[in-house]
């Protein structure tokens, strides 16, 4: 009886191990009023929504989340639930769910942070990008939240930065003066406000300031290039924040480093909505057959289709200035490279049927009427 009692115990003691999924999250940054920490979970089995309970050592007055929503707060504000967003629940084993968050609350705190992943066997461990620090900081200089990008510039850098991208022109800009919230001499907290006046799917902003800004994190976006001089930044739209609607105002919130001390830096941006491509001809060629219909239009525009939806790596000719490279690292059994082809509709789903028709509808059209497409100037297009 009594061995039977301490295997009971023993498997009752196994069972919680295997279901405790506590971490601690280290706290990487912490100012006066305010701290910011990561928590991350290996994924041991697969999920299709989750949520976080983080339970603090002291009240925390306000949370923000960047890739969670709070769900449910204590009574006492010492415990927090944070649930996956409606783009963001799917997890497979092997994946790492990080949580970043910022925590406000009186004084200058670093509370200890413990972080569950709720109804999941298997346990957690923690990753953390931040380095746990007990030192004071006087603002959020080093570790960056989750959801948020960051871009640097080093002192007298003279390292080429990535491809610079072709601005758009003409009609669709919005300028935004710089709005300066916090400012800490080498370090400042801003945001650039953009009213939306049309339906946005993807969105550029093309931003210059008035000293050298050596860093920015941001929330909503990701800074793809700046000049050597750090006195100019392109920042895109994250890949889960491109839609707005007419009405709306995307706030493009972020902390920047300066360097030479004095205020921060003023700043305007240029904000352009990349749903609408005005710098793309759609002119129709001229009407070679002089038939009632334009038939070179319609061959031109059925090929740009083509060249919208393309896969993989795009040539040096391509056409379609708001498209880049995309998944290019597609591969099947045993490394088979599945890159190329064309998406099937709106998403990133390649069908191998339909695009086996395509392709055979094509050729043999060209086949046929060769001489059609040589009239029209589409040859090149449709062979390349």
């Amino acid at each position: 009886t009594k061995d039977k009692g301490m295997k009971a115990l023993l498997i009752l003691s196994l069972t919680f191990s295997l279901t405790s999924c506590d971490v601690t999250a280290p706290v990487g940054n912490h100012w006066p009023g305010g701290f910011q920490s990561e928590a991350c979970f290996d994924i041991t089995t697969d999920m299709h929504s989750w949520s976080v309970k983080l339970k603090f050592d002291q009240p925390i007055d306000t949370l923000e989340a960047f890739t969670s929503t709070i769900s449910d707060t204590s009574a006492d504000k010492t415990e927090y639930t944070l649930t996956n967003k409606a783009w963001n629940g799917e997890e497979h084993v092997g994946d790492k769910l990080c949580l970043g968050f910022i925590g406000h609350a009186t004084g200058d705190i670093s509370p200890v942070i413990t972080a569950s992943l709720v109804d999941v066997t298997g346990g957690g461990s923690f990753s953390a990008a931040p380095t746990a620090s007990t030192t004071r900081r006087t603002q959020p200089t080093q570790a960056t939240p989750q959801g948020q990008t960051t871009a640097s510039l080093a002192p007298g850098q003279t390292t080429t930065p990535p491809p610079t991208m072709t601005l758009p022109s003409g009609e669709g800009g919005v300028t935004s003066q710089l709005t300066i919230s916090q400012d800490w001499g080498d370090r400042f907290e801003a945001s650039f406000n953009f009213p939306v006046t049309e339906d946005i799917e993807g969105w550029m902003a093309n931003i210059t300031f008035s000293k050298p800004v050596s860093k920015m994190d941001i929330v909503v976006g990701e800074a793809y290039t700046h000049s050597d001089d750090g006195l100019h930044w392109i920042v895109v739209n994250k890949q889960d924040r491109p839609f707005y609607k007419a009405g709306d105002t995307v706030q493009m919130k972020f902390f920047g480093n300066f360097n030479g001390g004095g205020s921060a830096p003023d700043g305007v941006a240029v904000f352009y909505n990349l749903g609408i491509d005005r710098n793309f001809n759609c002119d129709c060629p001229a009407n070679s057959a002089t038939s009632k219909y334009n038939y070179d239009c319609v061959l031109k525009n059925s090929i740009e289709f083509y060249a919208i939806q393309r896969s993989g790596k795009l040539p040096d000719n391509n056409v379609i200035t708001w498209r880049g490279d995309s998944a290019v690292d597609d591969h099947g059994d045993g490394g088979v490279d599945l890159s190329g082809g064309w998406y099937d509709a709106g998403d990133h789903v390649k069908f191998n049927f339909p695009m086996a028709y395509s392709t055979v509808i094509l050729n043999w059209g060209y086949l046929e009427y060769k001489d059609a497409y040589d009239a029209a100037g589409q040859s090149d297009w449709l062979l390349d």
